[in-house]
């Protein structure tokens, strides 16, 4: 805890001293504002969650948010932003007890989105620096429409992959500090607290770059030391638990922890440099790939503990991206393809540390095997300045929310896990 208020002190001290000393003679503006209004509803067409097979499940949520952003100085902003959202239930249980009717109503969610101070030094077109601090989204890869971004979007020990429908970034509390060199070069240093699953606060030190040595290829690279900075460490590295504990070669005791190093490569080309011609749309022939290692330790497991294994192949932890944007020669912005193999020996599910509290994997549920190829179809159409259509269909890492005040209701593994589960959505959205 004493690291969490260092850090809140670290940004306000930030947003203080940088505004005492960018003050100038730029006259004080009026807040700019900024938002939307969204409609999403879908189905899960084939699927399996915790009551068996699921067919033409149906999903629906709405949106509205509201940003702010206030220029303090001409090189000092400050950015706040808030959501609400109204989602049907995933499932619907009729009963009289009330965590089962709670799913009968729609539920109503109001969250922070933004708030953040940024601070810009140098020339965009030299040597240009941002500083960030607060709670903000990020997003390292350009490309991806929807699997990808492993790098935030993951965790190493177990390994579990998110996915979210038209939101690919990740929502950060800590402190960013990015330089970008001749327009060429850039990095980005990121401190950050873990916000999103058990144990929730540890702190993350990451490092993130990209580069573009000509106008066709852009390559990128990072690493994250995931919870490198535990604020409770009998929570992130676990000892007292039996299933956490396996016996090494040499006969000695193990302990498996949710830490971990990951790391990220990427790379995409747009050949369309090659065609000069002026029917491509922008987006259209770029090729794009992600790949990452979700923990670079390999728990070395003895043979008489053979079933505690999890761990032992770094080859298990590592998910591969393929993607290609169809030219649809401007009647839409954009037609993406992505594929993704992840050879796991366990399904994407988040079970064993929600419930029990421990870094270890999930078994195959419900006596079934998972497919290890995800795919998703991706499209998106703007219609005027401020108005758009996106549709998607996938098998990705879908888990849907189901509204109900028993935890045990709510999936924590995929719904999309065999070879022919796939669910559709479309989206509607104003923006001003």
């Amino acid at each position: 805890m004493k690291l969490r208020a260092a850090l809140i002190l670290i940004s306000i001290g930030l947003c203080t001293v940088t505004s005492a000393q960018c003050a100038d003679s730029t006259s004080k503006k009026t807040p700019v504002f900024s938002g939307y209004a969204s409609v999403e509803a879908g189905q899960i067409v084939q699927g399996f969650d915790t009551d068996g097979p699921k067919s033409h499940a149906w999903i629906e949520q709405g949106f509205i948010g509201l940003m702010a952003d206030e220029a303090i100085s001409e090189r000092l902003h400050v950015l706040i932003a808030g959501e609400g959202s109204t989602g049907l239930s995933y499932r619907v249980y009729k009963g009289f007890v009330e965590y089962f009717r709670n799913t009968e109503a729609p539920r109503q969610t109001y969250t922070i989105k933004r708030g953040e101070g940024l601070l810009t030094l140098g020339n965009p077109e030299n040597a240009f620096w941002q500083i960030e601090a607060g709670f903000f989204p990020y997003k390292y890869n350009p490309d991806v429409r929807n699997l990808g971004e492993y790098l935030f979007r993951s965790f190493p020990y177990p390994q579990f992959i998110i996915n979210t429908f038209d939101r690919t970034y990740t929502d950060l509390l800590g402190l960013r500090v990015g330089n970008t060199l001749w327009g060429k070069f850039h990095w980005d240093f990121l401190f950050s607290s873990e916000i999103h699953d058990y144990p929730l606060g540890d702190f993350s030190i990451s490092l993130v770059a990209d580069y573009k040595p000509f106008k066709a290829l852009d390559v990128g690279a990072g690493i994250d030391l995931d919870r490198i900075l535990p604020v409770n460490n009998d929570m992130t590295n676990p000892k007292n638990d039996p299933s956490v504990k396996y016996i090494e070669p040499d006969g000695s005791t193990g302990y498996f922890s949710y830490a971990g190093t990951k790391v990220m490569a990427r790379a995409s080309f747009d050949p369309k440099i090659f065609f000069p011609f002026d029917f491509f749309g922008s987006e259209d022939l770029r090729i794009y790939t992600e790949a990452a290692i979700l923990g670079l330790k390999n728990y070395d497991v003895g043979k008489g503990d053979s079933a505690k294994a999890y761990y032992t192949d770094i080859l298990k932890r590592i998910p591969i991206l393929v993607g290609l944007n169809v030219p649809c020669f401007k009647l839409l912005d954009v037609i993406a393809v992505e594929l993704e193999y992840f050879d796991n020996n366990y399904p994407n599910s988040f079970v064993a540390p929600f419930e029990a509290g421990n870094p270890v994997p999930t078994q195959e549920p419900y006596g079934i095997q998972h497919d290890k190829l995800k795919w998703s179809l991706y499209a998106k159409k703007s219609i005027g300045g401020g108005f758009f259509v996106v549709g998607q269909i996938a098998r990705d890492h879908m888990i849907p929310q189901t509204n109900a005040l028993a935890a045990s209701l709510q999936d924590r593994t995929d719904v999309l896990l065999q070879h022919g589960d796939w669910w559709w959505t479309l989206k509607t959205q104003f923006d001003f």
